[in-house]
């Protein structure tokens, strides 16, 4: 559970968001959602940058070594001024992000292709960078509640969504995950994965129940084959990765895929598939 200070504090940063004129629950995740990609890759690359140290041997990095490259990344440019921490986000880093080579850094941007950066006042970014930036370094400190705070920010979508989505309640996906006890030999599938609720309750049940007995190439299965999702709308998929990735999934399986045409070419090695009943 989140404590209050913190649920206050995403409050706030959700009222920024609709200050920089964006409405709809969904969109406001889904801004909220790149912005905490961006924090996260910078962190990614620091991460690199220690094990090369420590190493003493050449690592592959996802920013470059220039001035230009290296002011795209999240420390660098979080205490920009308004306006042009407004303009160098959304004509340099987006666009950086949007061209990440996903093969190299994550599913998530893998979906980025279309994606359209909506907070148009500047202000507004500010604070929301800035309120990121307090949340990230003085309340969420592990995975695990980056996680929880993401669920929490997904908990604000209403139940019903575009396209007929159905959003499944968090105790009936609870409950369904536990009547069919999945297990770290499983590959789990949701073929209408919408936010992943039922991907993410899986792997809490894997790690809750056999996390001190999975072998090492289970782990690896856990990180990135384990968990198949897919959907149609591709704002779905980019925040259904998001919130597999802070659940320790760096890698998953998510794609854009309808699950009940005749063209797609969903294979039988699902061992689970979970969905809304």
């Amino acid at each position: 559970m989140l404590p209050s200070v913190v649920k206050n504090k995403i409050e706030q940063i959700w009222l920024d968001v609709i200050a920089g004129g964006v409405s709809q629950p969904t969109e406001v995740i889904e801004q909220l959602t790149y912005l905490m990609f961006a924090k996260q890759i910078d962190e990614r690359e620091a991460d690199i940058e220690m094990a090369e140290l420590l190493s003493g041997e050449k690592q592959s990095h996802i920013f470059g070594e220039s001035r230009e490259e290296q002011a795209l990344r999240w420390r660098n440019f979080k205490g920009m001024e308004a306006r042009a921490l407004h303009k160098h986000f959304v004509d340099r880093v987006f666009i950086f992000l949007i061209n990440l080579n996903s093969n190299e850094n994550s599913a998530f941007s893998r979906y980025l292709k279309h994606a359209t950066f909506k907070i148009n006042e500047p202000l507004a970014l500010q604070k929301v960078v800035a309120g990121l930036e307090d949340l990230f370094e003085n309340d969420i400190k592990d995975l695990d509640m980056q996680g929880d705070l993401y669920e929490y920010m997904l908990g604000k979508l209403a139940s019903a969504g575009r396209n007929g989505q159905f959003r499944t309640p968090r105790h009936i996906i609870d409950m369904i995950v536990e009547l069919v006890e999945p297990t770290p030999d499983d590959t789990i599938c949701d073929p209408a994965c919408g936010t992943a609720g039922f991907l993410v309750a899986s792997a809490k049940y894997i790690r809750e129940h056999y996390e001190d007995t999975m072998t090492s190439d289970q782990w690896d299965a856990y990180a990135s084959t384990m968990f198949s999702g897919f959907d149609t709308d591709r704002t779905m998929l980019r925040i259904s990765a998001m919130n597999l990735m802070l659940h320790s999934i760096s890698n998953p399986d998510v794609d854009y895929k309808d699950s009940v045409s005749k063209q797609n070419d969903i294979s039988s090695k699902y061992t689970v598939c979970l969905a809304n009943p």
